[in-house]
């Protein structure tokens, strides 16, 4: 394994009773354990509120207390899962100083998801449909691309970031609403080659073997053994 994402919650049973929410207990990770895997077993669209809170055990007001409505559970789940994917990643990145790389992994990791599950699709969709969800999702990135591209190249200056970044997170979009909605099983080596084409146009970088730096990001991608919340993104089908 090349590397494990910290869990961000750890894998509990299923609870026969329901319990009151406090500071003192794990209920809110519950909520998104439950969630996570309801999400990866039937789709975000068919999981309800009263599955979740069958699921997790937890009462009904402590669920809305703690994220107001299933939407506040995703956008939570997005934004952890995501940042504790990118930490992780790190270790593996220090070890390869291409800027490309460095730049491509955050594209390269929505593509590869999206490829291995229609339900990972479909919640990757919703959260590319989401402005609160890629808002944060962009700032995010910002902080971290711009570290790990630091590391390499302390020159290096981001220009029109955000348009830039808007019309790559467009890309990406259409090809997750490929993976969603179509039967097509296009390899997402072929999908992650346009997303780095575009990107280094946007941001100026000049490549002259784009299959090497596809085949080195994909590959690193596809060492990772996921873990989010208990499921393991591998297994998910």
């Amino acid at each position: 394994m090349a590397a494990v994402v910290k869990e961000i919650g750890k894998k509990i049973g299923k609870k026969k009773e329901a319990e009151p929410i406090d500071k003192h207990n794990d209920s809110r990770e519950k909520i998104l354990e439950a969630s996570f895997e309801l999400f990866c077993e039937q789709g975000y669209e068919k999981t309800t509120i009263r599955q979740i809170i069958q699921r997790s055990g937890v009462l009904n007001g402590s669920l809305y207390y703690a994220f107001g409505n299933k939407e506040g559970i995703f956008r939570t789940i997005a934004m952890e899962a995501f940042e504790a994917v990118l930490k992780e990643s790190e270790k593996e990145l220090e070890k390869n100083s291409n800027l490309l790389v460095a730049i491509s992994y955050p594209a390269a990791l929505d593509l590869y998801l999206a490829s291995k599950s229609k339900h990972i699709a479909e919640m990757l969709y919703h959260g590319h449909n989401s402005w609160q969800i890629m808002n944060g999702i962009m700032e995010v990135m910002r902080k971290w691309i711009d570290e790990q591209v630091r590391k390499i190249d302390k020159d290096f200056v981001f220009k029109d970031y955000d348009r830039n970044v808007l019309a790559i997170m467009g890309v990406i979009g259409k090809y997750i609403e490929e993976y969603h909605v179509t039967d097509n099983n296009i390899p997402f080596r072929k999908n992650l080659k346009e997303v780095i084409i575009v990107t280094c146009a946007l941001f100026g970088q000049q490549v002259f073997d784009i299959d090497s730096v596809v085949e080195a990001v994909a590959s690193h991608v596809e060492a990772l053994d996921i873990m989010i919340l208990g499921s393991k993104i591998n297994s998910v089908s």
